[in-house]
């Protein structure tokens, strides 16, 4: 029997543990996003960008991870679940928008201080997270469809 799981996987070329995967990810980054009163589509975007929804990520650098957080500047640790990983990601987060204000997402990007040391216009990164940010927006519906499925074949 096909579902809409194995659907879903078929067209995205995903496995199906995958696509169940990245929804619980999605649904934890939002609603710890909503509680701590960010957009969660913009913290999604950032993980999909980052790290392609995946927790135990690695950077080049040593970044940790869904949201690539370096361990030296933020009080993140490879062992933290989604959601100690996303109040730490919009800890970080707000205190960028005090201090870079619009320029937040080149901030998050390449550090304050590389930030305010050149005038960037807009960034690649921007605009992949932009982009990111559209999708998830597209696919909200799409979104929920797929929890209530996802539920639902958990229940079986």
């Amino acid at each position: 029997m096909l579902t809409f799981i194995n659907l879903f996987a078929i067209i995205s070329g995903l496995s199906i543990s995958t696509v169940v995967s990245h929804a619980g990810t999605k649904e934890d980054i939002a609603r710890v996003a909503y509680d701590m009163g960010e957009d969660p589509l913009l913290l999604q975007a950032i993980a999909k960008v980052e790290s392609s929804f995946n927790p135990n990520a690695r950077g080049k650098i040593g970044e940790i991870g869904l949201f690539q957080i370096r361990p030296e500047y933020h009080p993140i640790r490879p062992e933290m679940s989604v959601r100690e990983q996303t109040r730490v990601a919009i800890k970080l987060l707000k205190a960028l928008k005090v201090e870079c204000g619009k320029k937040v997402l080149q901030c998050w990007n390449m550090g304050s201080a590389r930030t305010a040391q050149k005038n960037f216009n807009k960034t690649k990164y921007e605009t992949k997270v932009q982009n990111a940010y559209k999708d998830l927006l597209h696919s909200r519906s799409f979104s929920s469809i797929k929890g209530t499925v996802i539920a639902h074949e958990k229940a079986k």
